[in-house]
């Protein structure tokens, strides 16, 4: 391939590369062995070699690669060399090898020979060599001296040098090639090598030394996956791309390490990117350590796909930097799913489905839809359509359609099935960006089928013989029913296809042919005729059968004739699609064929004809019962009609009136009872006809009354007289409908008065009328009363009224008379149900009274309600409310009750004890009882925190009592709630803010609580309360505290009248209450400070939030990480921290006798655990002996605390003053992190702040916690960034020719200075004052800004003392300086000083092309307080003029007196500065007007870079005057202005022989 090609010539080109650098290397040390053979060493540098690389070099190889090689350009013949002769040559294998000879030596000559090897020199390489060729090259082979130890058989050995002369040569050439053999540029070597140059993204790695190269200092590292470039970005991606524009990208390929290398990119192997010019930071290809090059990569696609390809970057590292390229745009993505369903539809039928095609992707996408036997398409041209794709049976529109981002389009899929059957057909969407993504599109054929599932009712079957319609599938015979009757039948039907089908019903008068057995029919025998004489009807007629359901159908049959109904009832189907035509008609589904029948009503009356037998009384009704009976097989509606002539005949009941409708009798069992109503107003007998007319029966049946009639006698409207319940002491009255009085046959005794009294007693009774008789009854005694009334007529005979009655007394009675309350408590009312029953049917009225008994006047009963009455028989719940005041039990308590009518009354007897008050008192998670109750908060309570516990008292009678709970010492009382809080130290913006009004909130809680400054505080949240009955109360009970301590206290409870109960309150509160005014951090940060500086002192003020003093004692430590110590072992004689004056003397030491035994110190730390004898009793402890976790050191420096001792009052606060003393770094340090801490540990003076016995027991200094007081700090040297000018930093360019001006008549400038700008920036955190130094010619010539100078007046000083200023340079600040070189002819006289008289830091240069330059050498000195100082080097390189003369010696010759000879020299300047010059002629007095130059004075310009030198003619004009011995000689001087010179020496003779 095309790549593989380029790779092999690749390797071919380094093939030959490797061999023409060996092939100079080879020859090199050839010429250098030549150089120095049979010459002394000094003179080896003066003999010219011939070159050797013609006889190292394969010349064919070069000409196979189409390279010039020797044989092309030197043309010297071949020299002769002759064979060896035969005795002089010696075969290899009697030569000795290396190893050999190791064996053979002596110890200390193979020593020798082996410092010799060690010393010798490889062959230098050229400079040509590539980096390339040298890491695939081997180390040159060095070849070893050979010693022989027998004499050779050769006579020319003495021309040979003697081993220490070689030895000695050897080292003066190593001595005169170390002249020019520098250091090789890094980047000639690979970066994998020691001299490769280090990278800057990976650190040094030093390895391990060997045994044998213990002496060998190096630092090599592992740099196999450096990588040397880095590629920005690493993939180059492409994205949001369209067909036709070009794209291009940046890469930027950043040189990661510290030297300068070449690297070479191979371009991508496909026709879509391509690779522009490479853009380099400098001339020849090389990238400067990390500085960048860019190379441009375009990319043009062809379409929207996905492209990959890459680029490879080649460079000196063993490998390759691959970068890779893709584009890759964001495909846009449809919401389609992958089969599209398109439903069922009929055969022959078209279904259109829709379905939303929605973009959601990130881009625009265009698509094309086509099957997928297309696919691949010859061109989307020939498969894009602007209507339907088609692919039998589907078709999807639209074909071709282009989608934005979250753009949607209705994809419209029309179904044509032609067979039953699921169909699928793929489809393939294909976008713009070449993907694509198959869709399946499905449908399903179905055909009409209809199904006749049920009928409700009894199966119909055609009967034997009888004519059916031709083409229905199914019967159905109503029952014979009768006219204007309604029967219905209820259809199921089944739709079996997954097609919704719109229908309508049709009844059609059916097709009736008589056929023989085996006989078809035609279809021309079948007619359609709509029957339209039907008396059958089906709901609903029309509307849509819904896919594979049922349906529900009512058919009806209601005749309004007398005959026999048949008829077809059709399905018909709208909108069908017939396959084969093609065509859309409506097809009958379903034919069902219905019969039914019409029968008359059948109606009996019995008996059909009622007599009324006897005489009846004019005007006098009379009643007969008569049956009518329906036979028929429905209702029947009827009314009967009235007779009014001469008898008024009607019949009950008659039927209803017009407004009503008509009653109905039921079929069969049909039997109704009738009742006749007759009245006659004449007496001779009558015969009547009744008709019950109706609209559906045929002539009515006929009844025929024959009544007699007669006066009858008044009848009574009661049959009979009840009086019901009657009470014996008041007589109960009763009304009566008629005037009558006792019957003679009252069974009373003779002589006693009748109970019954009448009124009216007597009356007149008007035809067809009515009056009202009340009869009065007086009761007795007890009975119960049976007799009658009897009625006396005039003219008639009597009628009887039968009485009943019963008279009682009242009777009532307690279902339960004594009565026990179990759940009584003292001064409680208590309930109780009571029932009282009535015995007899009369009410009767009740009344409780007074409790009665032994302790009735400590009770009270109410009965609730106190009266009332009680009904005939009942039975009424009473509640008793029931209240004792005393502890004793109850036995002989009555309650009575009075019942009207009864002369004892009612006793209710109530017994029962009451019961006390019973509370018990609990803590949540305590397994303790409530004798022996512990409230314990806890030992680790933070100060000023609020911890909060609970107690909850459990009530379990339903006495309602009072309770208060008190603490005995720590209690907050009434009179601290009463205070007001402090104003708060908050700013008023800040005051209305919700975080801000809690935290003020809960500060000003805390100290109302604490505010009887002992220390803690206990307090309920409900301190005192009411306890209802059978209540639980949980009570919250808060402590805190702003002292440490061991704190304990009694918490007494008292509810109502029982004991008081005590509870133990224990709580530990840890914490120091000494802070740091306004802050929360306990830290004090000194920031950077500058080595060696100054004291940093702050000053701390310490608030101390406890309510009492407390004494501070402050030791600081160094943090120190020692695995091995891991506890502090402290022996402390007497008080740890004793109480001194200001002096610092102990005062307690003052009273103390002196001890005999010595201490070193009060204090000090062991690393031995001993053995502590316990004091003996009565002796106050002297020893104490502390353990404490190991985490610093004491330490002094570098900071410190004043004053060491110091009490803070309660709730004041104090002063410290902390010292930072940063000390000075090393020399390698650039920074030291100062960190410390301070302990101050803190003691109690007072006896009562120490401990209260039972109460409260505070430790003290080690014991208590410490207040701990960060101390943090940076010291780095004084140091500032500088930035110095782009265009060249410090160092000041000049030409000497800058001092004269365009004109040189106007003369030369006596000085020109030159300005640059320094920058001076300070990035640290800390205040720089320094001071600058600079000597002439260099000087400080101002700062900006002004404002950092230090110490000016105002006064005039000169320049010089400018620099001798002070500055301040803040953090985060910067300060321009300007630096000035004043460039004046003094200073260009020092060219002509001798070098032993030149001053320090000035040089005189002189390149090889002859120019010269003088350079000025000075440091710009930044002197800081602390007395380091920061060097800037200043370097001022001065451009002077150098004057050269084509030659210095002119020669006339000898030449003809009188004639003039010229002779041209060339005046040369060879340095980059302008030369204004003089030429004079020095001659003696006797050959004045012999020697003329001209021009005497000229301008010669600056060299320019890479041209030659400027030059001008000068022309010497030789006449002599007469013939001179031994001849004329004259100097002419060539001065420039700047100070440069040159001399030529002009001879001449002259002659009067005309030969010359």
């Amino acid at each position: 391939s095309l790549r593989d090609d380029y790779t092999q010539k690749l390797a071919d080109a380094e093939m030959v590369e490797l061999h023409i650098i060996q092939a100079q290397a080879r020859a090199l040390a050839e010429e250098e062995r030549l150089s120095v053979q049979h010459l002394p060493s000094f003179l080896a540098s003066a003999r010219v070699v011939k070159s050797a690389f013609r006889w190292c070099v394969d010349n064919e190889l070069l000409k196979k690669n189409n390279l010039i090689c020797p044989e092309d350009y030197i043309r010297d013949p071949l020299p002769l060399s002759h064979a060896p002769k035969g005795k002089h040559s010696v075969p290899e294998y009697y030569k000795m090898t290396f190893s050999y000879q190791q064996h053979i030596l002596e110890p200390e000559e193979n020593q020798k020979v082996a410092e010799l090897v060690s010393k010798k020199k490889l062959p230098a390489i050229s400079s040509d060599v590539s980096l390339s060729t040298l890491t695939k090259s081997s180390t040159p082979e060095v070849n070893l001296p050979t010693i022989k130890y027998h004499s050779p058989k050769n006579k020319m050995w003495m021309n040979h040098l003697n081993t220490a002369q070689r030895v000695q040569d050897r080292e003066r050439l190593r001595k005169f090639e170390n002249k020019y053999n520098f250091l090789k540029n890094p980047r000639f070597y690979p970066p994998n090598t020691v001299n490769g140059g280090k990278s800057l993204i990976f650190p040094l790695k030093k390895p391990e030394l060997m045994e044998d190269e213990q002496n060998i200092e190096f630092s090599e590292r592992n740099l196999g996956d450096a990588p040397v470039f880095l590629a920005k970005p690493a993939v180059v991606f492409f994205t949001d791309y369209v067909v036709g524009p070009v794209y291009e990208i940046v890469l930027d390929l950043q040189n990661m390490t510290s030297t300068s290398r070449h690297l070479r990119v191979l371009p991508p192997s496909t026709q879509f990117f391509s690779l522009g010019l490479g853009k380099f930071p400098g001339k020849g290809g090389l990238v400067a350590p990390g500085m960048i090059c860019q190379y441009t990569i375009r990319f043009a696609p062809d379409s929207l796909g996905d492209f990959d390809d890459f680029i490879l970057v080649e460079t000196q590292s063993i490998h390759t930097l691959l970068v890779p390229l893709q584009a890759r745009r964001s495909p846009p993505i449809l919401t389609l799913g992958p089969v599209l369903n398109c439903g069922y539809c009929l055969v022959g039928g078209i279904k259109m489905t829709g379905f939303v095609c929605k973009n959601v992707g990130l881009s625009v996408g265009r698509f094309c839809i086509m099957p997928k036997s297309s696919w691949p398409p010859p061109s989307f041209r020939a498969v894009a359509t602007v209507g339907f794709v088609e692919q039998a049976p589907f078709g999807i529109l639209p074909a071709v359609f282009e989608l934005f981002p979250e753009q949607a389009v209705l994809l419209e899929v029309l179904f044509l099935p032609t067979s039953l059957e699921t169909v699928e057909r793929p489809f393939v969407i294909v976008c713009d960006n070449c993907q694509i993504r198959e869709v399946i599109v499905s449908g399903t054929g179905q055909l009409v089928a209809l199904e006749l599932l049920y009928v409700s009712g009894e199966a119909s079957y055609p009967e034997a013989g009888e004519l059916t319609d031709l083409t229905a599938q199914h019967f159905i015979r109503f029952e014979s029913q009768n006219i204007q009757t309604t029967n219905s039948k209820h259809l199921i039907i089944r739709n079996a296809t997954h097609v919704a089908l719109p229908f309508h019903w049709q009844i059609m008068k059916p097709n009736l042919l008589p056929l023989m057995p085996g006989e078809a029919w035609s279809c021309q025998d079948i007619k359609c005729y709509v029957d339209s004489e039907t008396a059958f009807t089906i709901s609903p007629s029309k509307g849509c059968l819904q896919p594979h359901s049922d349906h529900e159908f009512i058919l009806s049959f209601a005749p309004e004739q007398l005959k026999d109904y048949h008829s077809v009832i059709q399905i018909v189907l709208e909108e069908v699609p017939d396959p084969i035509p093609s065509a859309i008609d409506d097809v009958i589904a379903l034919e069902i064929e219905v019969k039914g029948s019409v029968e008359p009503f059948q109606i009996l009356l019995e008996p059909y004809a009622i007599i009324i037998p006897g005489e009846n009384y004019i005007g006098v009704n009379v009643k007969k019962d008569f049956k009518m009976w329906n036979n028929s097989k429905s209702p029947i509606q009827f009314t009967w009609g009235k007779i009014c002539d001469c008898h008024i005949v009607e019949v009950e009941p008659m039927g209803c009136s017009s407004r009503l409708p008509l009653p109905i009798f039921p079929p069969p069992p049909p039997q109704s009872s009738f009742l006749l109503f007759s009245s006659s107003f004449l007496p001779p007998p009558t015969s009547l006809l009744l008709c019950p007319p109706s609209s559906f029966l045929p002539p009515p049946p006929l009844l025929s009354p024959f009544p007699s009639s007669f006066l009858p006698p008044p009848p009574l409207s009661n049959f009979f007289l009840s009086s019901s319940l009657l009470p014996l002491p008041p007589p109960p009255q009763t009304l009566l409908s008629r005037a009558v009085r006792p019957a003679s046959s009252d069974p009373l005794s003779p002589g006693q008065a009748s109970p019954f009294c009448f009124e009216p007693p007597r009356g007149y009774l008007p035809p067809l009328g009515d009056t009202r008789v009340t009869v009065i009854f007086e009761a007795k005694c007890c009975q119960s009363l049976q007799t009658v009334l009897e009625l006396l007529v005039e003219n008639g005979e009597p009628s009887y009224l039968p009485v009943y009655g019963e008279v009682q007394r009242p009777y009532v009675y307690l279902k339960c008379s004594q009565l026990l309350l179990s759940n009584m408590y003292f001064g409680i009312g208590t309930e109780a149900s009571i029932s009282l029953f009535n015995g007899t049917l009369l009410p009767t009225k009740f009344y409780w009274g007074k409790l009665l008994g032994t302790h009735s006047d400590l009770c009270q009963a109410d009965v609730c309600p106190p009266s009332g009455i009680l009904g005939p028989n009942e039975e009424k719940k009473l509640t008793l409310q029931f209240t004792t005041s005393t502890m004793e039990e109850l036995t002989d308590l009555v309650l009575p009750c009075q019942i009207e009518g009864m002369k004892k009354s009612l006793v209710l007897g109530i017994s029962g004890k009451a019961k006390g008050l019973d509370v018990t008192i609990s803590i949540p998670q305590s397994s303790g009882s409530s004798r022996d109750l512990f409230l314990d908060f806890g030992s680790n309570v933070p100060l000023r925190y609020l911890l909060k516990n609970q107690l909850v008292l459990t009530n379990k009678s339903a006495i309602e009592a009072p309770f208060s709970l008190e603490f005995d010492y720590f209690g907050v009382t009434e009179e601290m709630w009463e205070k007001k809080p402090k104003l708060p130290d908050v700013p008023p913006a800040m005051r209305h803010t919700a975080r801000t009004m809690k935290h003020l909130a809960r500060r000003d809680l805390l100290d109302t609580l604490l505010s009887h400054n002992k220390g803690a505080a206990f307090f309920p949240h409900i301190s005192r309360g009411m306890l209802e009955g059978f209540q639980k109360l949980t009570i919250d009970i808060a402590a805190c505290g702003n002292m440490w301590g061991d704190y304990h206290d009694q918490l007494i409870c008292k509810v109502g009248d029982l004991p008081s109960t005590i509870i133990q309150v224990h709580m530990g509160v840890v914490g120091c209450p000494i802070t740091l005014f306004r802050t929360s951090r306990l830290a004090d940060e000194f920031g950077t400070q500058i080595s060696g500086g100054d004291t940093i002192s702050r000053t701390l003020r310490l608030n101390n939030t406890s309510p009492y003093d407390i004494r501070l004692d402050w030791e600081i430590y160094r943090p120190e990480a020692d695995e091995d110590r891991l506890v502090d072992f402290l022996l402390v004689y007497g008080k740890a921290f004793p109480l001194k004056d200001e002096a610092g003397v102990d005062l307690d030491a003052r009273e103390e006798p002196q001890s005999d035994a010595s201490f070193g110190s009060s204090r000090q730390s062991s690393m031995s655990l001993g053995t502590v004898a316990s004091p003996e009793v009565g002796y106050p402890k002297v020893i104490s002996v502390i353990l404490r976790p190991h985490d610093g050191v004491l330490s002094e420096e570098p900071y410190s605390i004043i004053p060491k001792q110091l009490v803070i009052p309660a709730a004041g606060s104090n002063f410290i003053h902390v010292s930072f003393t940063p000390g000075v770094l090393p020399g390698s340090v650039s920074k030291m992190v100062c960190n410390s801490y301070a302990l101050g540990f803190m003691s109690l003076d007072s006896k009562v702040v120490q401990e209260i016995p039972g109460k409260v027991k505070r430790a003290q200094n080690f014991g208590a916690d410490v207040f701990r007081l960060d101390l943090q700090g940076l010291v780095r040297p004084a140091w500032l960034s500088i930035e110095q000018d782009y265009d060249g930093g410090m160092t000041f360019y000049l030409q000497a020719s800058d001092l004269i001006p365009a004109n040189p008549l106007l003369g030369v400038s006596g000085e020109i200075v030159t300005t640059h700008r320094l920058k001076l920036n300070n990035f640290s955190d800390m205040a720089h004052c320094f001071g600058l130094l600079v000597a002439p010619p260099f000087s400080v010539t101002g700062i900006n800004p002004e404002y950092n100078r230090q110490g000016w007046e105002g006064e005039e000083e000169e320049e010089d003392e400018l620099a001798g200023d002070q500055f301040v340079l803040n953090p985060l600040q910067n300060m321009l300086i300007e630096v000035s070189f004043t460039l004046s002819l003094e200073l260009l006289t020092y060219q002509k000083l001798p070098s032993d008289q030149m001053l320090p830091g000035v040089k005189i240069l002189q390149e090889r092309d002859g120019s010269r330059r003088m350079e000025f050498a000075q440091d710009l000195v930044l002197e800081y307080s602390n007395g380091t100082m920061q060097v800037v080097p200043l370097l001022a390189v001065v451009t002077i003029p150098s004057l050269q003369l084509s030659t210095s010696w002119v020669d006339f010759g000898i030449c003809v007196v009188s004639e003039t000879y010229t002779r041209e020299i060339d005046l040369l300047n060879l340095s980059a500065c302008r030369s204004y010059w003089l030429a004079l002629i020095d001659q003696q007095e006797r050959h004045k007007g012999i020697f003329y130059v001209y021009p005497t004075s000229g301008v010669l310009e600056a060299r320019e870079v890479n041209y030659p030198p400027t030059s001008t003619n000068l022309y010497i004009h030789f006449t002599p005057r007469y013939r001179g011995s031994p001849g004329f000689e004259a100097v002419v001087m060539v001065d420039g202005i700047l100070g440069e010179a040159c001399l030529l020496h002009v001879y001449g003779q002259g002659s009067y022989d005309e030969k010359y």
